[in-house]
């Protein structure tokens, strides 16, 4: 708790905290979806750039992680390759 409210002041540890700690899930589901590096990393940025700008809208922690997984499956969603089925 006492790490996110420093991070929405935008104090540089806590808010490296914040994202280290999404970080994981982020890049998995990015490269999971799209299945290539070059997207996936694309997603990875946009998302963490995104995240920045949305923190200090953000209560608490877990809303926190609920934006993180649900803004990269959005994200994944328009990258993700077409189903060959």
């Amino acid at each position: 708790a006492d790490t996110f409210r420093r991070a929405i002041k935008f104090q540089r540890e806590s808010v490296e905290a914040l994202v280290n700690e999404s970080f994981p899930t982020v890049a998995r589901l990015s490269y999971g979806i799209t299945g290539t590096n070059r997207t996936g990393d694309a997603i990875v940025t946009k998302i963490i750039r995104r995240g920045l700008r949305a923190l200090p809208k953000w209560r608490d922690e877990d809303e926190a992680q609920r934006w993180f997984l649900h803004h990269t499956i959005l994200e994944c969603r328009q990258h993700a390759p077409a189903d060959a089925g």
